[in-house]
């Protein structure tokens, strides 16, 4: 698969952006009336790029396309309603299954004794409660409502390589109406940001780790995972450069979810953005890569774009044909 080469140039209209906000991945779900809903994050430009580990809330906008204009960003609030995620939610990835939609998410807390700490993602005690939850809605306009059994997937004991934090899930439902996510977290004394595997019978859970464990010892996140021709695809971002190129995209294939390889064509995506209209543009950051399918078929490519310190924007590519 050339993934890379699938992708159309955007339009600026393809562009979701809030004024006074950094804005941070997107996840897009079609409802029954064939109204399209993002989820997305945003914190206050006031505090910095690295507010999203302390300050980061969801937002619900909605559009009649896939890849925008997104209009009427609303917070969901419920989602600080629990105490486990009460100061930050991020990383939204929603999911209908059967007649539900469901919204997975990293949430955080910290006391207020952080209060003189640095955002800074290795010092911050809100980096190492990361824990990831869900919420539950009729209709992606909502009401949601966060699940029970919240947080669904929470770091193992000192000594295992997921001991610091889970967060970034990517989901998806087996045919059985079962759920399959992959998770990062890292070891305390590595910095690499690794991926694992766990499984539920529901999206509520409970799960339960499944796989080699980590999944295997690339440097990556932010993954994406999805079914086409038959076999399983993930994009992620290379943290350090050794497989595409340092934070460019990657592509790997599996036949299981469980073994993964390289594909051939490694590279899912550089930094350079063709527009459209003319011109181009190289953002330092472009990652939470999501994708929207309908009838087994890509039909959107969401990423975050930004240079982590002035601006940021969610960006739409469609697939070609």
């Amino acid at each position: 698969m050339n993934f890379k080469n699938r992708l159309l140039p955007p339009s600026h209209n393809q562009i979701f952006q809030l004024e006074g906000y950094f804005v941070w991945g997107a996840s897009v779900v079609r409802d029954e009336s064939g109204l399209y809903h993002m989820f997305a994050s945003r914190w206050k430009k006031e505090a910095t790029f690295s507010g999203w580990l302390t300050q980061s809330e969801i937002v619900h906008a909605t559009s009649p396309f896939p890849e925008g204009p997104f209009q009427d960003a609303s917070p969901l609030t419920c989602l600080t309603d629990q105490e486990w995620s009460a100061k930050c939610v991020h990383n939204p990835t929603v999911l209908k299954v059967g007649t539900k939609y469901y919204l997975f998410y990293m949430g955080t807390t910290y006391g207020p004794d952080a209060a003189d700490i640095p955002q800074d993602t290795g010092t911050h005690p809100a980096r190492y409660r990361q824990q990831i939850g869900v919420a539950v809605a009729g209709a992606p306009g909502g009401p949601w409502v966060p699940s029970k059994n919240n947080p669904i997937l929470t770091p193992r004991e000192a000594g295992y390589w997921d001991s610091t934090f889970v967060c970034n899930p990517s989901v998806s439902a087996t045919k059985t109406g079962g759920i399959r996510m992959i998770y990062k977290a890292k070891w305390h004394t590595d910095d690499r940001l690794i991926l694992g595997l766990a499984v539920a019978e529901h999206p509520e859970g409970p799960y339960e780790r499944q796989g080699p464990s980590p999944l295997f010892p690339y440097d990556v996140e932010d993954p994406f995972v999805w079914e086409e021709d038959g076999r399983y695809w993930m994009v992620a971002k290379d943290m350090s450069g050794a497989l595409v190129g340092k934070y460019n995209g990657v592509l790997l294939e599996s036949d299981d979810w469980e073994e993964w390889r390289i594909s051939d064509r490694a590279l899912a995506w550089d930094h350079t953005i063709l527009w459209e209209e003319g011109g181009s543009e190289c953002p330092s950051h472009m990652e939470r890569p999501q994708i929207l399918m309908e009838n087994g078929k890509p039909v959107c490519f969401y990423t975050a774009v930004g240079d982590a310190k002035t601006y940021s924007y969610n960006l739409a590519r469609k697939f070609r044909a």
